[in-house]
């Protein structure tokens, strides 16, 4: 109630054509959160952890990684594999050896913003960057 309270006295000060309204437990501590004025209003709460200040989607992918071992390329290798030999028992138990020798390429993402400091590929490239 005292959301909407304030909404209408910002609009008596000003014709705001944005307006960005956060709970206590919801505040950015990072500038990694995405604000802006998109045409529909969208929520932006899942971008937020209020304990690490990291997307809570790449928190569940990381602990999905930790307790299955699969990321969701495997994860559809294995699954397509299991769909196409699914009555064979004899292609289950060879299930582990085929995954381990498909073709698909790893990526790490890290999705870190860090305000303040140069880029890590131009601090890898060992070019000096003043402060």
């Amino acid at each position: 109630m005292l959301m909407n309270a304030a909404f209408v006295e910002a609009l008596r000060l000003f014709p705001f054509h944005c307006i960005t309204l956060h709970d206590v437990d919801l505040l950015a501590l990072s500038d990694d959160t995405p604000y802006g004025c998109p045409t529909f209003p969208q929520h932006t709460s899942v971008h937020i952890d209020k304990f690490r200040n990291r997307s809570q989607i790449l928190t569940l992918g990381e602990a999905r990684y930790r307790l299955d071992g699969l990321n969701s390329l495997n994860y559809t290798l294995v699954d397509q594999y299991v769909k196409f030999y699914h009555s064979s028992d004899e292609n289950a138990t060879n299930m582990k050896g085929r995954s381990n020798q498909s073709t698909v390429q790893h990526w790490l993402v890290h999705l870190k913003i860090d305000v303040g400091r140069a880029p890590s590929w131009l601090r890898i490239a060992s070019v000096q960057v003043k402060r």
